[in-house]
């Protein structure tokens, strides 16, 4: 978690969100500490949706489709944190 919290990672971590404006998604619980660092060293405004960790095997067995079936567009932007 210490390089994750480096002063260089943070700063890049915040160049590709900060024209983020409503929403950030984290998968994992070290996605979400990171953010939360982010929004308390920068101020950054935005809710935080949480998410498990999408491993392999997650993805195989946690994805939910609503019924009726609902178009959801989403633009997903990966971010490395490690």
């Amino acid at each position: 978690m210490k390089e994750v919290l480096s002063k260089k990672n943070l700063q890049r971590l915040y160049s590709e969100i900060k024209n983020t404006k409503k929403y950030i998604i984290t998968f994992g619980e070290r996605a979400e500490q990171v953010l939360e660092v982010l929004k308390t060293k920068y101020g950054l405004n935005v809710k935080v949706i949480s998410a498990p960790h999408l491993s392999f095997q997650r993805l195989n067995t946690s994805i939910v489709v609503p019924e009726p079936k609902e178009t959801l567009i989403l633009q997903i932007r990966t971010l490395n944190i490690d």
